[in-house]
């Protein structure tokens, strides 16, 4: 069979009367195994940073109808979503509320059960930075809950990192999960041969403790050359304001940013410069840090040094666009009693625009990267998907402007449907 997806909207932008304010209509149209599935409304985004204040509040909401088009009898579903991000200099929160059935299994279990399906999802982290430099600890904290299993689940993950001078990293992360179900089920769904009283309502729980430690070291090797004579490299360290990657007259310096060739490290001055002499030729790994808080500004580098004469180093801070998101996974929920979450961690999404941007993923699935403006693809890593999963849309192609401050994507995972034969046997 054939499966396509039209994914449909049109928004609506004012920078004079509403800037901070996004209304849209939106139709998606989503034909998987046999279902032709529609859904339609209204759609609305609202953004704010106040960077006196360090302060964003985002929200995206939509609300419409869903309908199975092929179905015989097929209704239209009320429908709602809404998420949110609420950032305050180190604490950032997310939510994510699901009402109405926006898939056809969740059409199916609402006609079932009567129940209207409801899925809510909260977190909140917290980055705290020690007057020890080198120590780093952040913390999260996840609750989520689906009424249609009534499921519940609770994850405490706090992380500890220390970070050494010469680019060691290691963490120590123990994390707790709690989940609790109450199931039950309806008797004519109970085959004959077994007593339905063993499946009489009841609330299950369950939970895990783990403890995870980790290493991590970055490793520049040098390329072997003939060069051996040294070199003696100027840094420049400025605000970008244009965005043309080029030091313009305009344009002033910034101190206390940390520039690291190598092994070796410098700081820059009140005019933004700084300076290495008699460096030896090679390819270094090449690092830059501020030690202040530039509001959104980072530096748009390489990851590499080639340092084979005397020249200008010139290193642009950019206006970040904080692009942010989840993965979601649809699975196929054969067994009520398999509440078991998935662990969502270390799947690497992708930018690229000539350079490549990349993150990985929380537990939970979210992830976030900032980005320069310009034109980007984001992408999943599909490497990471074995046949019984497949992404129903990736390499979102990002046209990002000094009228966006962030920008929310979601990649969702499916899993592939399967046929089961319930066979009953007839006692003789």
């Amino acid at each position: 069979n054939t499966n396509y997806y039209f994914y449909n909207s049109v928004n609506f932008y004012s920078a004079r009367y509403f800037p901070d304010i996004k209304p849209g209509l939106f139709y998606d149209v989503r034909y998987h195994l046999g279902y032709n599935f529609h859904v339609r409304g209204l759609n609305l985004s609202y953004n704010s940073y106040d960077m006196t204040k360090n302060l964003q509040l985002a929200f995206i909401t939509s609300l419409g109808y869903s309908r199975i088009m092929n179905q015989v009898g097929g209704k239209n579903h009320f429908v709602l979503k809404f998420n949110t991000m609420i950032r305050y200099h180190n604490v950032s929160f997310t939510g994510y509320y699901l009402y109405g059935p926006y898939s056809p299994n969740l059409v199916f279990v609402k006609e079932k059960t009567n129940t209207m399906p409801q899925n809510l999802r909260a977190s909140i982290m917290h980055q705290y930075m020690f007057k020890n430099r080198h120590l780093v600890l952040q913390t999260s904290l996840s609750y989520s809950y689906m009424n249609y299993y009534n499921h519940h689940s609770f994850t405490l993950n706090p992380e500890l990192f220390y970070f050494t001078n010469s680019g060691w990293r290691f963490s120590i992360n123990p994390s707790y999960a709690l989940y609790s179900s109450k199931i039950s089920f309806n008797e004519v769904d109970v085959p004959g041969y077994i007593n339905a009283s063993e499946f009489d309502e009841r609330r299950y729980y369950h939970d895990n403790f783990m403890v995870n430690l980790g290493v991590k070291k970055d490793f520049g090797i040098p390329i072997p050359t003939t060069f051996s004579d040294f070199s003696n490299i100027n840094f420049k360290a400025f605000y970008d304001v244009n965005g043309n990657k080029k030091k313009d007259q305009n344009e002033p310096g910034i101190e206390n940013v940390v520039v690291r060739v190598g092994d070796w490290s410098v700081i820059t001055t009140g005019e933004g410069t700084s300076w290495m002499k008699n460096v030896d030729p090679g390819v270094y790994e090449f690092k830059v840090m501020s030690l202040i808080d530039l509001k959104g500004w980072f530096p748009l580098i390489q990851d590499s040094l080639h340092v084979f004469k005397d020249e200008d180093v010139y290193i642009p801070f950019v206006r970040g666009i904080k692009i942010y998101g989840s993965v979601f996974i649809d699975r196929e929920n054969l067994d009520p009693n398999d509440t078991k979450k998935l662990d969502l961690s270390g799947i690497k999404i992708s930018a690229v625009n000539g350079y490549t941007f990349s993150t990985l993923t929380g537990s939970d699935g979210s992830f976030e990267l900032y980005l320069p403006f310009g034109e980007y693809t984001l992408s999943l890593d599909e490497t990471i998907l074995n046949n019984r999963y497949y992404i129903t849309k990736n390499n979102y192609k990002l046209d990002l402007t000094s009228e966006i401050d962030n920008m929310f994507i979601t990649f969702h995972i499916v899993e592939k449907r399967r046929k089961i034969r319930v066979k009953k046997f007839k006692n003789n």
